[in-house]
């Protein structure tokens, strides 16, 4: 079970330290977990969905997961398309997938607009 560079890319962010190693027991072909040494909760897991989807959880002391998020491979890049993070309301806790700023939705939508060129062309 060798990492593949995406996966590096993955643990380099979500474990800077080095603290997780890659658990035999627990891993699979399209799933590759990792563990700490002497700690049977925390647990870092990298999935391949399909062929370019990628999923990265991560569980707290207790065993519960608090952070999902899932990424896009795009030629040689790598995107992050959603991000769910754990949330305590009203006692009770549940993953809220993270929403976008204003702000970063009205980027995304200007990038879309069709702008001119050059001074004298009109924009369709």
């Amino acid at each position: 079970m060798i990492p593949s560079e995406i996966e590096k890319q993955l643990i380099t962010q979500y474990d800077p330290e080095g603290s997780y190693r890659i658990s035999r027991k627990y891993s699979s072909k399209d799933r590759h977990v990792y563990t700490q040494e002497g700690d049977k909760y925390h647990w870092l897991t990298i999935s391949r969905e399909n062929k370019d989807v990628y999923s990265v959880s991560k569980t707290d002391s207790t065993g519960l997961i608090t952070m999902r998020d899932r990424y896009r491979k795009d030629e040689n890049l790598l995107r992050c398309i959603s991000k769910e993070r754990l949330v305590t309301k009203q006692g009770r806790s549940v993953l809220e997938l993270l929403r976008q700023s204003k702000r970063e939705t009205e980027r995304a939508i200007t990038i879309r607009h069709n702008k001119p060129k050059n001074k004298g062309d009109m924009s369709l």
